[in-house]
């Protein structure tokens, strides 16, 4: 899975997915999908290049990637393996997309459980990866003082903590490591629902 375009501004992006595609091929992986964290320029812009590159592979997002349109088709898990015959929920600048319904999205890479989680609180449009004890919370400020930019309501941004708690312990999932804000914050031996509570302020 690949998550994140590479920024406009970093590089050329035709040369960032060339560098990407010749990084699988030496590694001999398989593609299986595409996302991001949420739909802001920095995270997502580049998507037009990715499916040049990669045409047969989807791109997944939640529904509030796109919230002022209406989606009326969405893709399940079982689809992945079949994108080419799915309709796709939506099409931007041409390119397909491909959008999961409800809170979370569930598939597998290599066998092992892989989790998209919707969950408003840095934008409308963030979805939280989850993969082998890992969280990856995008852009989200943990801790007290959030400036909360994007003016997400302090109600939607509770919501959003109280599904991820109560979703990891409904599958009885243990979290050891954090990734957030551009990667910058890397946290090992994590306890998640008390960096949650921590968050709620």
């Amino acid at each position: 899975m690949i998550l994140e375009m590479p920024d406009l501004s970093d590089d050329d992006p035709f040369i960032s997915w060339e560098r990407i595609d010749k990084y699988i091929n030496q590694e001999h992986l398989k593609l299986k999908l595409m996302t991001a964290t949420h739909v802001h320029g920095d995270h997502f812009n580049t998507y037009p290049q990715f499916n040049k590159k990669f045409p047969n592979i989807p791109i997944i997002v939640n529904p509030l990637f796109f919230r002022e349109v209406t989606i009326s088709n969405f893709i399940t898990p079982r689809d992945i393996w079949h994108s080419h015959s799915l309709k796709p929920s939506y099409f931007l600048k041409d390119i397909p997309i491909y959008c999961f319904e409800g809170k979370s999205f569930e598939t597998d890479l290599s066998g092992e459980p892989l989790y998209l989680l919707r969950a408003p609180k840095h934008s409308w449009s963030d979805t939280l990866i989850l993969f082998r004890g890992t969280v990856i919370t995008g852009d989200w400020w943990l801790g007290p003082g959030d400036p909360n930019p994007n003016r997400i309501p302090i109600g939607t941004i509770n919501r959003s903590i109280d599904f991820l708690e109560s979703f990891i312990k409904e599958k009885q999932y243990h979290i050891h490591t954090l990734i957030s804000v551009h990667a910058n914050e890397y946290r090992r031996g994590i306890d998640f629902i008390e960096i949650m509570e921590q968050t709620r302020p």
